[in-house]
């Protein structure tokens, strides 16, 4: 299970990167941090949004 919630994360953090590398902005922390942001105010529902909100790293 741990595994598998922290796949989930790499996806989130790799859908933000690859929407900045499409729109031509650099890929660096803070453009992620922002750009995870704005993908939590259009998400409806309540697991991504709890991955989005705090996707694991470590």
């Amino acid at each position: 299970m741990l595994f598998q919630d922290h796949e989930k994360s790499h996806i989130i953090i790799g859908e933000a990167a690859l929407s900045l590398a499409l729109c031509r902005k650099d890929i660096s922390v803070a453009n992620l941090f922002s750009q995870l942001g704005l993908m939590s105010k259009s998400e409806n529902n309540i697991d991504r949004l709890t991955q989005i909100a705090k996707p694991e790293t470590g």
